[in-house]
């Protein structure tokens, strides 16, 4: 077996269930919902040759990894490329603002790690690597994009949470990509979302450590006008 027949097998098993999700965009290996300024993504992560011989597995096992993309928050950074299609944005999951991995619930003794699903070299494991997938997708990853929907718990997240990745903890799934607290990027997304959320004391607070921090000067004009938003109300 190799990457592009595991291509072929994720799309016959994992698009429906996307689809039915309400996902509607897809390419080999990504797929993008759209919900306002909220983009959702999905993203089956190839390994390739030298990554899985230092993780010790096949190079068409792979992970899960899932993104959500803010529109309405300025871009953090000003040679980061976004993609459009059809007046869609169409963000790569490392670009999101806030990210997260699934973690295998199926045990497999070759490959002890819980972000990788580990393929075998004949693809006899495949249909249950699938399965597990689906039902990770469909019982966790589906939540997960959920509970970023609320934009009060999207903010206390930034105000109290630890940014964790699956190594970190003993999870599920992750959710991380926004920063340590504090951080210039913490400051800068607590910043907007406490905008969104009318929290504008809070906003031009975080937003003001943000601007002095110098990390986002390209954008600094921007950022000037949003704190004045949030001081004259």
């Amino acid at each position: 077996m190799d990457s592009k027949q595991v291509s072929r097998a994720i799309r016959a098993e994992i698009r429906p269930l996307l689809r039915e999700a309400g996902f509607s965009e897809f390419s080999t290996r990504s797929a993008w919902r759209f919900s306002g300024a909220k983009v959702d993504v999905v993203n089956f992560q190839s390994l390739g040759t030298y990554i899985a011989s230092v993780i010790g597995c096949t190079a068409h096992s792979f992970g899960v990894n899932l993104g959500c993309f803010f529109t309405d928050v300025p871009l953090l950074y000003s040679n980061t490329a976004i993609r459009h299609k059809d007046g869609h944005c169409l963000p790569e999951e490392s670009q999101c603002h806030f990210r997260g991995q699934l973690a295998k619930g199926i045990r497999q003794p070759e490959l002890q790690r819980n972000d990788i699903w580990c393929v075998d070299r004949e693809g006899q494991n495949i249909q249950e690597v699938l399965e597990d997938v689906h039902s990770k997708l469909e019982y966790e990853a589906f939540c997960w994009f959920q509970r970023l929907e609320n934009l009060s718990e999207v903010l206390r997240v930034l105000i109290e949470d630890d940014s964790l990745m699956l190594g970190d903890i003993e999870s599920k799934v992750s959710l991380w990509g926004f920063g340590n607290n504090p951080s210039p990027i913490r400051h800068y997304l607590t910043g907007y979302f406490a905008l969104k959320n009318g929290r504008l004391e809070l906003s031009e607070r975080h937003l003001r450590a943000a601007l002095k921090s110098g990390c986002f000067d390209h954008i600094a004009n921007q950022i000037r006008i949003d704190i004045a938003k949030a001081s004259k109300n």
